[in-house]
Parts: C-alpha cells; structure tokens; sequence
C-alpha cells in the first residue's frame, strides 16, 4: 500500500530498513516543515521512503540536505521503486508542477538498491542532470597510514613530530570552528554558505555528530565533522585548515583520526564526499583523496519534466 504521510505519522520503529540520516523525520522537518513523503507500506512494515517537499512549481528532494530521493529494503524488486515514482508523478501532475528534481545518496552507501532505484527512475523518464563523483574509504582492520600514498605519510609523520594532537568529541568551540573553515574556504575561493549561527544549531546537542579537530598547542589548525549517516557510515561534512599549515597538511593527521574512530565504532564506511561541483572535477581535491586510499563511486541526481 502506498501512502502519502507527514514526518509526525513516520516512527522509525516502523521501518524495515535502517534510514539513513537525512530521511529521519526530525532532519527532515528540519529542512522545512512542508514536507511529505510517500511511503510503501507491506506487512505493517514500511519498506520504502521518498520525502519531498513543494518549491514553487518543483518538487524537490531533498530541499536542504545533500540528498534524499528514493530508499528501501535491500531486497526490494525496481517495480517498487516504480509505483512509488509513479505516485510522485500522479501527485504532480494533480498539483501542476513543471518539475520534480531528485538527488540520491551515494551509489556506494547501498551499491544493489542503487542500481534498481537508477534503473526505476530511467523507467519513468527521469533523466541524468549531474553526476558527482563521490570518494570513500572502506574501514578495515588496516591502518590508516598502510592505505597511504607515500606523499601523504610523508605528510602525517610531520605533522606527528611537530607535536599536532587531535581532539575527538563535543563541539566546544564552534564559533573557531566556523572561522577557520571560512578562512579556508575563502583563500581558496569559495564562499562558506552556511553562518555560526546557524552551524550552532545543527551542531549543538546532536547525538549525530562528532567533532574532530587538529591542534598546534591551543591553535585550531584542521577540524571537520564526522556526521553518523547510519550504524555502518561516516560522513566527513565541512572541513578547514589553516592556509598557513598547507606544508604539514593536517587533515591527514586529522582523518587519521576519523578513520581510527570508525574502526572502534564498527563503521565500515568512511564517506568523503564529492569531488565535483556541478559535475566538474576539482582535480587537486580527487588526487588528495586518492592518495588517502579513496574510492571513487557516483551521486547522482535527476529531474523530470512534466
């Protein structure tokens, strides 16, 4: 049974799957409270989600987040995914929407349910409108430092004997947080879209993230957050360093960290995000996580029009 529902008539204790962060219902309503979703809905279980919300004359999902779109049970058929498409679609059409636009999770989070969801929206007339190469570290037994490229080990052994520690927690110092990764994005011209404020309230008393930072004595120098996607990823969201570190590149030391905490927490699966912007390749960010060990696998995103 399919069904069109609020965030509210959503309990997670009701999901056949584990949803991924950004399709909880709190997150969600976080973005803008006009949202719905549709659910599917078999054996008082429900086994797929599409949350979106109406911009305008477009449906979008997700609004503000870096995706959403479709996700079910790993083993549910592409006809599935189909009916749900198609509810959207006949919901749209009722609405007079010129659009809808979806961008998915990675491939990698999920690669088999990636595949039929690709599959279901190219049945229903969806169309490529840009792909964004992803890069992940998969979490295993090894060390951080085996999977290195020898520039970066070289890299990391500076930072340890220059004395740099690493503090893994709580976001004690945000509003440093935000300047540093304001700096860094600024020398390296991009804007920060996102302002202190508005950080704080993401960040503070979040059970989903985690603070990582690098420090030359009491200076701040690298800090990135490590957001739990699920019980099996990691998200490294919004990082910085100081411009004036660029020869000891702390973000290694510092995601040697991350990498060390997802293997105490069981993640497998160390997310480092996209290496794109609007399908066109940032060369130095993708050789910098190559030679961390990276992966490369695709997020992609969609529109229909109507």
């Amino acid at each position: 049974m399919l069904r069109i529902v609020t965030p509210d008539e959503v309990a997670l204790n009701q999901l056949a799957f584990e949803p991924f962060l950004f399709f909880h219902p709190t997150q969600l309503k976080r973005q803008s409270e006009q949202v719905k979703i549709i659910q599917l809905e078999e054996q008082n279980k429900v086994q797929a989600l599409l949350p979106f919300y109406t911009i305008n004359d477009t449906i979008t999902s997700p609004y503000r987040a870096p995706f959403a779109g479709l996700m079910g049970t790993d083993d549910l058929a592409q006809s599935a995914y189909e009916k749900i498409l198609e509810e959207l679609i006949h919901y749209a059409e009722t609405q007079k929407i010129n659009s809808i636009k979806l961008t998915q999770w990675p491939q990698s989070y999920a690669p088999k349910q990636a595949v039929l969801i690709h599959q279901a929206l190219l049945a229903k007339e969806f169309k490529v409108s840009v792909e964004e190469v992803n890069q992940d570290l998969f979490v295993t037994n090894a060390t951080f430092a085996s999977r290195l490229h020898d520039s970066e080990k070289r890299r990391l052994q500076k930072s340890l004997r220059s004395g740099f520690r690493v503090e893994v927690g709580s976001f004690t110092n945000i509003d440093e947080y935000h300047a540093l990764v304001k700096r860094n994005r600024e020398h390296k011209g991009h804007p920060l879209t996102i302002d202190a404020d508005a950080l704080k309230r993401v960040l503070i008393g979040s059970a989903h993230h985690i603070f990582f930072a690098v420090y030359d004595q009491d200076k701040m120098i690298a800090a990135a957050t490590g957001v739990r996607i699920n019980s099996s990823i990691l998200y490294y969201y919004l990082p910085g360093n100081d411009p004036d570190y660029a020869a000891y590149s702390p973000m290694v030391l510092l995601l040697q960290a991350m990498y060390e905490y997802a293997q105490t927490e069981n993640i497998s699966l160390l997310d480092l995000g996209i290496s794109t912007a609007g399908g066109v390749m940032n060369e130095g960010l993708f050789r910098f996580k190559a030679h961390l060990g990276a992966v490369a696998s695709k997020k992609l995103s969609y529109v229909k029009t109507l």
